[in-house]
């Protein structure tokens, strides 16, 4: 039964071609429902939103949520908003430039942590951006 061009029955039932069969037909692949899928992304979507909200990651959630709040003040008209775009951006380049530098002298991890953060801040006398 293993000749070429002679599929075996029980292949014909399980397979969805006839293609060359050497002894035994592959099991088909399970086809994800769109419901796996959806539930997939929702899970990928959850840890992103962790990331951003996490204190040790995202260093600038307040002025993220400053400029959210004065999006959601002024009905989303961006030019009223541009202060608050502005901070949140200084903010970004900042700590960026920090990661950046800690990166290069070896230090771990490279953004600092939140407590880490607070004291340097204070050290400088309040936020320099």
């Amino acid at each position: 039964m293993s000749s070429v061009g002679i599929v075996p029955l029980k292949c014909l039932v399980h397979c969805k071609t006839n293609v060359q069969h050497t002894s035994q037909c592959l099991p088909l692949k399970k086809e994800k429902t769109a419901f796996e899928w959806g539930k997939r992304r929702q899970i990928q979507m959850d840890q992103n939103a962790r990331k951003v909200r996490n204190q040790d990651i995202n260093p600038c959630i307040e002025e993220s949520d400053d400029s959210q709040k004065c999006l959601n003040a002024y009905n989303y008209d961006k030019s009223m908003c541009s202060t608050y775009f502005q901070r949140y951006k200084n903010c970004r380049k900042y700590w960026h430039n920090i990661m950046v530098q800690r990166r290069r002298d070896g230090v771990k991890p490279d953004m600092p942590t939140a407590a880490e953060r607070l004291e340097m801040l204070t050290s400088l006398g309040g936020k320099p951006y």
